[in-house]
Formats: C-alpha cells, structure tokens, sequence
C-alpha cells in the first residue's frame, strides 16, 4: 500500500460530460482521471465490461500509486482474467459484511456508515463530498480514522474539479 491517502470517485464511466477535454479520447480518459484522483471504486459488473486488453493498456499509462477497489459480494465474483491485469494496481476487494470469513488478504468488509476494512481497522470511507463549505468539510476530515487508506467520492454528488481542493485541505489538517 502507498504512505498516501489515496482520493478517487467510484463507478466508471464518470457521470460528468464537462470533466474530460472534448478531443480526449476515450480510451485516454482513465490517464487523464489519474492526474487528479488516486483511486477508482469498480463494482464486479463495471469491471467486467471493461475489455482485459483495453484495462492492460490503461494500467500502462497510471502511476505507481493508483488503486482500484473492488465492489463484490464475494472475490470468486470477479474474473482471474481482470485480477491478473490489475495485479499491483488492485487496492482491496470491498466485500459484504457476511463474507468476512474470506481467506484472501486484500478483502475489507462493510462496516457500515460508509466505512470499509479489517475487523475494528477502517481502511476505506466514503464520504459525501456535496458541500462547499470548507468549514463543514473540514469538520467531516477531522472525525476519519487516522489510518485510512483510501477516501472515496460519489460522482454523483461531487464536482470533479473540486479534488484537488479535497486533497489540499486533507493535506493542511494532516488526514493525508
């Protein structure tokens, strides 16, 4: 795992028809996401419609750093095909709560209120980022666990273009 605090959005395509430049194409859009998030939330279904040869060339062009997490109910859910191209870029698998008896290490577990992770170590959260109000927002930063890996966005209900803000203030309070 990377000693940063890792922000991204989850679900892909990104909903936002005015983040990515008109002459971008598509298959250059995960690079450009990677300038300004870290991370990539993919439910198995997201995954699985994303063609393995195409996700090959898209992990090429990522950083080091950048993750995906995996939204399934189990890890048999998702192809070997997909894993053994994700293979360092793959974060965790987000799995149900039930399933906590998974003998696989990167698994982390609904423990509800938005919080995924080990039994009694949150690891991952997301967070509504709806508001502009930097005060409100710093108050919800404050109140994280200390040792998350990873914070994730709704595309629904954030702005892209606001991650670099989210970035710098985990930054100022400490949080990242």
């Amino acid at each position: 795992m990377s000693d940063r605090l890792l922000i991204g959005f989850s679900g892909w395509p990104l909903l936002w028809s005015d983040y990515f430049p008109e002459d971008l194409p598509e298959d250059w859009q995960l690079a450009y996401y990677s300038n300004d998030a870290d991370a990539l939330v993919l439910s198995a279904d997201q995954l699985h419609a994303i063609d393995t040869e195409d996700l090959e060339e898209w992990c090429d062009d990522l950083p080091d750093y950048f993750r995906f997490y995996l939204k399934a109910d189990a890890v048999a859910d998702v192809s070997a095909k997909h894993l053994d191209v994700l293979d360092e870029y793959l974060g965790a698998f987000l799995l149900p709560e039930s399933a906590v008896n998974s003998d696989n290490d990167c698994c982390w577990y609904d423990m509800g209120d938005g919080c995924w992770g080990e039994p009694d170590q949150p690891r991952l959260v997301f967070l509504d980022y709806a508001q502009t109000d930097l005060r409100s927002m710093r108050e919800s930063l404050q109140k994280l666990p200390k040792e998350l890996d990873a914070l994730i966005l709704d595309p629904e209900i954030s702005d892209p273009h606001s991650i670099a803000e989210l970035k710098t203030l985990t930054q100022l309070l400490g949080v990242a």
